[in-house]
């Protein structure tokens, strides 16, 4: 069945619709930014967006990879919901596209008078997953393999362009992956403005690394150890080479908003769709669901503003930004969502109490917050099973001291909690089982 009539506000958006700009940087640890507390001065630009804007200090992912967590961004439906996956990865090893009845909030915006585009880097934004739905440009334009180190794409201007000459707002979403694994890409003094201590032997930059994407994982990996400390001091300093490139980029895309006369009038949010690990729980980069691989930052700058220098501690999930958004804006709503807005953190008034969960991206593995702990069902690859995790959130906030056999009552009541929250999304699947293969049934915490 195709999607459902997007709700229409009217013929031509009210002149009070801001420009709306997104930008995602792949796998940006919160903790690499200045503004939330590096002592390296890594971000000076968005630093300065922070102050202009509102930072929110704690804020997870629904998915600790890249597919699931953009779809469910730009549907505001949960992974169990959107059913999208990597590529790759799904029923029968293959990635599940968007189900037709499922409307995005770029058909919204663009049938409420919006013009939109997205100039992303490729990878897992493929346009056969349902990404390029309700886009009226979608580019895959910000590839670091082709794209001369340090600059913007050519599209960004041309989509601000094309938003004027039609007399439309603009509602722009750029995604890079300048701080995805390997750490390399970008202008190399940026790239290595960190690198006080490299270890000999170990990849500074592209040199002898190959020529493709996945023969530059492979090599650059090659011989770190990041259970050893200088290794991984090694590879947190060309990370953090890679937050500067992502800043230096934000620099340069703040001076194309100024110049072409949007960047004080409209709304900007920085934020990423997962985190990254560095052998926080003997592993690397991310798609395990503990803390460093949800964790993701945000800064939002409202227009004219608007809550400037605000910072919010209560938790929020990534998956409520653009219905606050659209809250915010006067914007309909889309007709199914789980998505719900967190402006009453902002204004002072309503409530926002969402449940805090998050899934695998085979959904066979979840993990919520609830009364001041985190409970996980975690894949050990150690161990080669699956095995239970508890923490509690005020004392141990990196999550290293695991009480699931010291606080059996926590445990069980989170248990139950995780299973009822996997019961949630029923309403939801109903509307569109009937479009979509049944995947296996996933197993059900011990």
């Amino acid at each position: 069945s195709p999607a459902p009539p997007v709700p229409v506000a009217g013929s031509s958006p009210p002149a009070g619709f801001p420009d709306i700009v997104l930008l995602s940087i792949d796998a940006l640890r919160p903790d690499r930014l200045s503004c939330y507390g590096n002592p390296s001065p890594t971000s000076p630009a968005l630093d300065e967006l922070a102050r202009e804007g509102v930072l929110f200090r704690r804020v997870l992912s629904q998915c600790p990879t890249s597919a699931p967590s953009y779809m469910s961004l730009l549907t505001a439906l949960m992974p169990d919901v959107n059913l999208v996956r990597n590529l790759g990865v799904g029923v029968r090893q293959r990635a599940n596209s968007l189900p037709a009845k499922i409307a995005t909030y770029a058909e919204l915006l663009r049938a409420n008078g919006y013009f939109t585009a997205a100039v992303h880097g490729g990878a897992e934004l493929d346009g056969s997953l349902g990404f390029a739905r309700g886009f009226d440009l979608f580019r895959d334009s910000f590839d670091h393999l082709r794209l001369v180190p340090g600059a913007l794409p050519a599209d960004i201007a041309a989509a601000i362009g094309e938003s004027r000459a039609r007399g439309k707002p603009l509602f722009l979403f750029i995604h890079h992956n300048y701080c995805h694994d390997p750490y390399v890409f970008g202008p190399p003094e940026i790239r290595r403005r960190f690198l006080r201590r490299p270890v000999p032997g170990l990849p500074t930059g592209l040199e002898g690394l190959g020529k493709n994407g996945a023969d530059i994982v492979k090599s650059f990996w090659k011989g770190i150890d990041l259970s050893r400390p200088d290794h991984r001091d090694h590879a947190l300093q060309l990370y953090d080479g890679g937050v500067a490139v992502a800043d230096d980029l934000f620099r340069r895309l703040r001076e194309l908003l100024a110049k072409e006369g949007i960047y004080d009038k409209a709304l900007i949010a920085v934020l990423a769709d997962h985190g990254q690990e560095f052998y926080e729980h003997q592993s690397r980069c991310h798609g395990r669901l503990f803390i460093e691989h949800l964790r993701v930052p945000l800064i939002v700058k409202f227009p004219g503003g608007l809550f400037a220098g605000r910072e919010i501690a209560e938790t929020v999930r990534l998956i409520d930004l653009i219905p606050t958004i659209c809250d915010w804006a006067g914007l309909p709503a889309l007709p199914r969502r789980q998505g719900v807005s967190f402006l009453p953190l902002l204004a002072g008034r309503g409530s926002y109490r969402p449940t805090l969960v998050s899934y695998s991206i085979d959904l066979s593995r979840i993990r919520l917050e609830e009364g001041g702990f985190s409970y996980c069902w975690e894949w050990d690859p150690r161990h080669v099973r699956l095995q239970e995790h508890l923490f509690d959130l005020a004392a141990d906030p990196d999550e290293a001291a695991d009480l699931v056999s010291a606080r059996p009552e926590a445990a069980d009541r989170l248990r139950k909690r995780a299973r009822e929250s996997r019961g949630e999304k029923k309403m939801y699947l109903d509307w569109i089982i009937s479009d979509v293969p049944r995947a296996a049934a996933a197993p059900s915490p011990t």
